[in-house]
């Protein structure tokens, strides 16, 4: 595969997968997709994306020169970080904003 191709399946698992299928959580379940609470579960489902691709599965060589997370521990940080501030983001949104 050319450099190209990777980096087309690198951001669709890394983008497009997460996000779309946290919008079809979202639609699902009809949690606002414009809310604090669908942030989280945004950020989750990033995470764990991160997580798995970048954290188990490691990075294809040339994305690993722009920048982003480039190397396997920090995958796993990224996305442990991420899933737990997630977690909490969508507790608390869910708290306060059924009070409104």
């Amino acid at each position: 595969m050319n450099d190209s191709s990777n980096l087309i399946i690198f951001l669709a698992t890394q983008l497009l997968l997460p996000f779309g299928l946290g919008y079809l959580y979202c639609r699902s379940k009809g949690i606002p997709t414009q809310s604090w609470q669908a942030g989280g579960i945004f950020l989750i489902a990033l995470s764990i994306a991160t997580l798995f691709f970048t954290g188990l599965l490691g990075l294809p060589v040339h994305v690993k020169n722009v920048g982003f997370v480039s190397n396997r521990p920090m995958g796993l940080a990224c996305g442990a970080i991420g899933i737990i501030g997630g977690i909490v983001m969508g507790f608390l949104a869910r708290r306060f904003e059924n009070k409104s």
